[in-house]
C-alpha cells in the first residue's frame, strides 16, 4: 500500500471525513509529479503553484496538467470565486 504523494489515498480519505464532493476540491502544489498526479488521480481540480519546483517550461513537455496554473498563492481565492460564480 502507497500512502504518500502521489497516492490519492490521503485525499480519499479528507474528502470522506469532511463529507464533501471530490470535484468540489483544489489540490495545490508545486511539483507536477506528486501533488498534481496525486490530486488528478483523486478526481480532484488542481492547481500548479510557480513559485516552487515546477516552472512554466516544464508544462510544455508533459502529458501532466493541471487545471489552473497560478503564479503564487495568493492567487487561489481568484479560482475559488470563479467556482462560487458558476455555482
Amino acid at each position: 500500500m502507497i500512502v504518500g504523494k502521489p497516492s490519492p489515498m490521503i485525499i480519499e480519505a479528507s474528502v470522506a471525513r469532511m463529507g464533501v464532493p471530490i470535484e468540489e476540491c483544489l489540490v495545490v502544489g508545486d511539483r507536477l509529479e506528486t501533488d498534481i498526479a496525486m490530486g488528478a488521480k483523486a478526481g480532484a481540480q488542481t492547481a500548479l503553484v510557480l513559485t516552487g519546483v515546477t516552472c512554466r517550461d516544464q508544462l510544455a513537455s508533459t502529458p501532466l496538467q493541471p487545471d489552473y496554473v497560478l503564479e503564487n498563492i495568493g492567487a487561489i481565492p481568484r479560482v475559488v470565486m470563479k467556482w462560487d460564480e458558476s455555482s
